[in-house]
């Protein structure tokens, strides 16, 4: 089956369809006012038959073209839904879907404007974020150094006073003092007094347990040390007598395993031994040759 068409001077629209049968060559032509059925006979045998059908079609209006597609093939067009997935309603004019979107030059320049608008707004949003976040984050950085300077100092200061504090303790603990040591221990403990209203007995008792504590730490940190040291000594000699002992077994065992074949010995370096090799002067010769030869039948 096959079809072929043509639009003629007067707009009409001939299709031709044709089947081919065994022997027979059918053409129908029809048109839109009469339908006039022809059957035509072959009488060869070897060509192939066909069955032609001509259809001509004709609009009421006198005024069609080629450029009257759309309203030509309005009934016969194939209906084909939308292809754009986000869309709620089903249309079966797949043409409607194709037709150009005509939109105001103005319009559609105001519609980008105020994108580019948005878009640029956003990204001025985004900047200035950015920049009140690295601000906050000079800020806290500096706010912590500061604090943490002002936690320094008040050590520095703790420790100073500290130290000031036991220096004069030394200094009235001196059984015999001398006259500028005597007036500087004064001094230091006016100093001190003028500070802190406490005895001087519990002065020397603070003292003293300070004293008492640093002795216990440094005989703690000494024997620790020793400890350390002892147990060294022990693990380096128990190591030596596990070479030692590994030594001996080794020696022992040293004869019997087989000597290194030394290079540069030709052919023989490809042996697995270096001793010699006995090599018997007289061929090996198979018995079964012999008795074979023996009972085998002369030659003549």
């Amino acid at each position: 089956m096959a079809f072929c068409g043509h639009v003629d001077e007067y707009g009409e629209l001939i299709i031709r369809e044709e089947i081919y049968s065994s022997r027979t060559l059918l053409r129908r032509s029809t048109s839109s006012s009469t339908e006039s059925p022809m059957s035509q006979s072959s009488p060869e045998a070897t060509t192939p038959s066909v069955t032609s059908r001509t259809y001509s079609m004709k609009c009421d209006t006198d005024d069609l073209s080629l450029e009257s597609w759309s309203t030509m093939y309005k009934e016969t067009k194939q209906s084909v839904p939308s292809l754009i997935f986000s869309s709620h309603s089903s249309s079966m004019n797949y043409m409607h879907n194709v037709d150009k979107v005509r939109r105001n030059p103005k319009e559609a320049y105001d519609n980008w404007y105020s994108a580019k608008q948005r878009l640029r707004e956003k990204e001025i949003v985004m900047l200035k974020q950015e920049q009140q976040y690295g601000q906050q984050q000079a800020e806290m950085r500096k706010r912590l150094a500061q604090e943490s300077y002002e936690m320094w100092l008040r050590n520095k200061a703790q420790v100073a006073a500290i130290q000031r504090y036991e220096e004069a303790v030394d200094v009235e603990s001196i059984s015999e003092p001398t006259s500028e040591s005597a007036s500087s221990a004064n001094r230091a403990t006016k100093l001190v007094r003028g500070k802190r209203n406490v005895s001087q007995d519990e002065v020397r008792q603070v003292v003293e347990n300070w004293r008492r504590k640093k002795l216990l730490e440094l005989q703690a940190q000494r024997e620790k040390k020793r400890r350390e040291m002892l147990s060294k000594e022990q693990e380096e000699e128990r190591r030596k007598v596990l070479a030692e002992a590994a030594w001996k077994k080794w020696i022992s065992k040293v004869s019997q395993k087989p000597k290194p074949v030394p290079l540069n010995q030709g052919i023989d370096s490809l042996r697995g031994t270096i001793s010699k090799l006995y090599v018997n002067p007289q061929r090996w010769q198979d018995p079964l040759k012999e008795v074979t030869a023996e009972t085998a039948p002369p030659k003549k």
